[in-house]
């Protein structure tokens, strides 16, 4: 799980820190440019606290300069009563940051919007502000937008995992199709594929899933999968955990099939490759496929398989064909 932003704003503040310190050597600097490499996050931050200390380094200046004016012979208890100030000035001033910093992280975490999407064949694994972190599987688009009272997300078509960070204050929604999902903080999956019933898996925690606009949201819990229709009724089924794994395995780039169809197994490689497997023997596409392959290789697989049953294949530029060996 990515870091939080708050915990991202006050190392910014350690480096900028560092960075203003005496000796601050050539490895250091190194290390903050890596940092600031590694997320987006980072750089805002890290210009956000910089851009902050300038502002109190402006205002320390011109209180230091009031406090240097009294005049020369001035008594102790003055003196004292100087220092006092100091200390007040300082504990200002470092309020005052404190303050800049944590509403710097609120807007960044409240006032957010963004377009992603994955090209066919590709995943993709994105940290949102609020340390939420959204998987994208292959050929999928979401929209992203953050307020001050609602975390939304649009689906427009394929398949994410959500990690959501939890905050009870601001619900995280997915919007699909006509189905809706609300969530506080969990980890499920929405699968949304043309032509095919809209699937809501979750592994983690409890998630509330509407199917239309006129339905009343049914609670789903861990281990468990909503299927919804395009008439929006909706069945909730149990899912094992074998059966998650099995769901989920595209993030690591590949399929599984249990006892799966090879017709059905041609149509799941045609959602990662535009290399078509085709298989017009009926007989042949009801046979039975068992294994784990790399999402993006169709040809593999069907080598695989005509291996196992003695099939005949024949590779073209875009698709390649299963027959029955009659040789």
């Amino acid at each position: 799980m990515m870091p939080q932003t708050n915990e991202i704003y006050w190392r910014a503040a350690e480096w900028s820190a560092q960075a203003d310190a005496e000796g601050f050597s050539a490895a250091q600097q190194a290390a903050l440019d890596a940092w600031l490499g590694e997320d987006l996050r980072h750089m805002g931050a890290y210009l956000a606290v910089r851009a902050a200390l300038a502002r109190v380094n402006r205002l320390g200046g011109a209180a230091q300069t009031a406090i240097h004016e009294p005049e020369a012979n001035v008594s102790v208890l003055a003196q004292h009563m100087t220092a006092r100030r100091r200390l007040v000035l300082i504990g200002s001033i470092a309020a005052s940051l404190a303050v800049i910093v944590l509403c710097g992280t609120a807007w960044w975490a409240t006032s957010y919007e963004a377009v992603y999407a994955t090209a066919l064949g590709e995943t993709k694994v994105i940290a949102l502000p609020d340390g939420s972190q959204l998987t994208m599987n292959t050929a999928t688009s979401a929209s992203v937008h953050y307020t001050l009272i609602a975390r939304n997300i649009t689906l427009s078509q394929g398949e994410a995992l959500f990690d959501v960070a939890k905050n009870k204050m601001r619900p995280f929604v997915v919007s699909a199709d006509i189905s809706q999902v609300r969530a506080v903080g969990t980890s499920f999956e929405v699968t949304s594929l043309r032509d095919q019933p809209l699937q809501v898996m979750v592994r983690e925690g409890v998630v509330k899933v509407k199917a239309s606009a006129h339905a009343d949201a049914i609670a789903v819990s861990a281990g468990t999968r909503a299927v919804v229709g395009a008439d929006g009724k909706m069945i909730v089924e149990p899912v094992s955990v074998g059966q998650i794994a099995k769901d989920l395995a595209w993030r690591d780039g590949y399929i599984v099939f249990r006892r799966q169809s090879l017709g059905d197994a041609a149509r799941e490689f045609g959602r990662y490759s535009k290399l078509r497997i085709i298989v017009d023997d009926p007989v042949l596409a009801r046979k039975a496929v068992t294994g784990r392959y790399v999402a993006t290789d169709p040809a593999g697989f069907a080598k695989a398989v005509a291996i196992f049953w003695n099939l005949k294949v024949v590779v073209s530029q875009d698709s390649v064909r299963l027959t029955q060996n009659k040789d």
